[in-house]
């Protein structure tokens, strides 16, 4: 067995990250300061290609986490900083998350 994390995907055909862009106003959903690791959509076909491609003896028992490594904007970092990119000026409007999403799962079952 391979165990395969992605980050956060954006890329492709929008999704998540379009919206952030086009969503009016600018929103601020759930909490503010959560850092999310991110991976382009093309970035992690590369690793799971090169997963699927390696020698099972190579991958077999491992798991392989494929997001950004380092410094990671806050959900508030990334959203300001695209707005302030695309000149808007409109008001952030704060916004509690419709349910808490889970950050750990217990994997010993």
């Amino acid at each position: 067995t391979t165990v395969v994390r992605p980050g956060f995907v954006y890329g492709g055909q929008g999704g998540f990250v379009a919206n952030l862009f086009y969503s009016e106003p600018l929103v601020i959903q759930g909490r503010r300061d959560m850092r999310w690791s991110w991976v382009h959509v093309d970035d992690l076909g590369e690793g799971y290609v090169a997963i699927a491609r390696a020698p099972r003896v190579v991958v077999d028992k491992q798991l392989y986490n494929l997001a950004a490594p380092n410094d990671n904007p806050t959900y508030e970092e990334l959203r300001t900083a695209m707005a302030k990119a695309q000149g808007r000026k409109e008001t952030i409007e704060y916004k509690e998350a419709d349910k808490d999403v889970p950050t750990r799962w217990n994997t010993d079952s």
